[in-house]
């Protein structure tokens, strides 16, 4: 029976004196004007009175004490009530930890009735739910008015002929402060003033927040997925020599290409804010075509020249990522790497057509380009990138732009390529 009454603890009295031992397990409306201690479970049994102590535990629960604003309306008269703030007063009390996170809830007794705090900032609010009984079963003309004016929902129970009417402010405050909830909304009307009622709504909306709060501070080392998506990309060649006889405008236009392959991300830290390395692989292809036109022996002769490159690559990518997280399980990352492209493949294929004193010139041909060819025109890339993503869950958009030092061989013209970059990625696998 001792060990169900006492439990592990401490007492700070008012001086600031830590006491540390044995503290009686008391429901707050029980507690009384004492609370009974003992330093060792062989020691003593003590009374400290409560005047003296402003604080104290008792396994898990905790106590405090606060100067708050306390309801009196059930010691009112409510034929005085002149204004709402009639119903209140302020006092020194104790309460009870309910709750203690992001969102605390406290419970105190004053004046025989259960009350219940919250706490915005370093300011303890009263949640507001002043009741009003009355002999008769007919509400107070004057009450009517005064809840009418200020559109405070109220909560009526008829017994013999005795009314009760609670005026529920408490339900508008909850809303506003558990508004990051999306489920408050729904649930708050049926939530009555009382301990088992806000205790069920104010542990629906921690396991809500559980969730994110795991992804928050427990955050994955590291996370391997897919990826897929898209590139805009512009090429653009400038040379001294022709070595391309027929390149007269030097840039090619806009061309798309698509990509896929797989990343792995490692993640350090354990906030909100946390960096990461992120590594992928991938198959790109690369294509583009334009139509050059020149003259010839006095403008006699018009050659067009219609050409196309193509061009596979195995392309790894390194960065570095800030990520913070903005929502329920969303991050939003800004990161900064370098990639380096190996071609696998690439072929150029040219058509000439035209007219000569108008007889008809045609001639076409394919030049095939290989990375392991001696003298060849294409070379490994290194490209440097910036870029934003987008995570949630385990989905993510990202979008970079790249400048690269382009895959012509630098002996004979300079070649740069400018991405854009999006891409869709999926999370298959987390390692803590």
């Amino acid at each position: 029976m001792f060990g169900q009454r006492f439990r592990p603890g401490f007492i700070i009295l008012n001086d600031s004196t830590k006491l540390t031992g044995l503290v009686e397990a008391k429901s707050i409306s029980n507690i009384g004007d004492y609370i009974r201690y003992k330093p060792t479970s062989k020691s003593k049994l003590q009374k400290l009175p409560l005047s003296e102590i402003s604080s104290f535990t008792s396994g898990e629960r905790t106590y405090f004490k606060a100067y708050v604003k306390v309801d009196i309306s059930a010691i009112r008269d409510h034929k005085s009530i002149k204004s709402y703030e009639d119903y209140f007063s302020r006092d020194t009390i104790l309460l009870e930890v309910v709750f203690d996170g992001d969102k605390p809830l406290y419970r105190g007794y004053y004046a025989n009735k259960e009350q219940f705090y919250i706490k915005t900032g370093n300011e303890i609010q009263l949640l507001e739910a002043p009741t009003v009984i009355m002999r008769d079963t007919f509400v107070d003309p004057a009450l009517s008015r005064y809840i009418n004016r200020y559109n405070y929902q109220v909560s009526t129970e008829v017994t013999g002929g005795e009314k009760k009417i609670t005026i529920d402010t408490y339900k508008y405050q909850l809303t506003n402060y558990l508004s990051d909830w999306p489920e408050v909304n729904s649930l708050i009307n049926d939530i009555y003033y009382n301990y088992y009622g806000l205790k069920y709504l104010f542990n629906r909306y921690y396991e809500f927040k559980a969730p994110y709060m795991k992804r928050k501070f427990e955050i994955s080392n590291a996370e391997f997925g897919l990826f897929n998506g898209c590139l805009i990309e512009k090429v653009n060649i400038s040379s001294d020599e022709q070595m391309f006889y027929y390149m007269t405008t030097p840039d090619f236009p806009l061309s798309t290409s698509l990509f896929l392959g797989a990343f792995l991300q490692t993640n350090f830290g354990q906030t909100d804010y946390h960096f990461s390395l992120y590594y992928s692989i991938g198959y790109y292809n690369f294509y583009t075509k334009a139509l050059f036109g020149r003259s010839e022996d006095g403008g006699r002769t018009i050659i067009y020249t219609y050409s196309n490159f193509d061009v596979t690559s195995i392309k790894a990518r390194l960065a570095g990522k800030y990520n913070v997280f903005i929502g329920h399980g969303t991050r939003l990352s800004l990161s900064a790497g370098m990639s380096y492209t190996i071609p696998v493949h690439a072929t150029n294929s040219v058509l000439e057509y035209g007219v000569v004193l108008s007889q008809p010139y045609y001639n076409s041909f394919e030049g095939f380009i290989s990375p392991y060819q001696k003298n060849s025109y294409i070379r490994d890339e290194v490209g440097g990138f910036v870029g934003l993503s987008l995570q949630r869950d385990r989905l993510a958009l990202d979008t970079w732009v790249e400048m690269t030092n382009g895959f012509l061989s630098p002996v004979v013209l300079i070649q740069k390529n400018i991405i854009l970059g999006i891409t869709l990625s999926l999370t298959f696998f987390k390692a803590k």
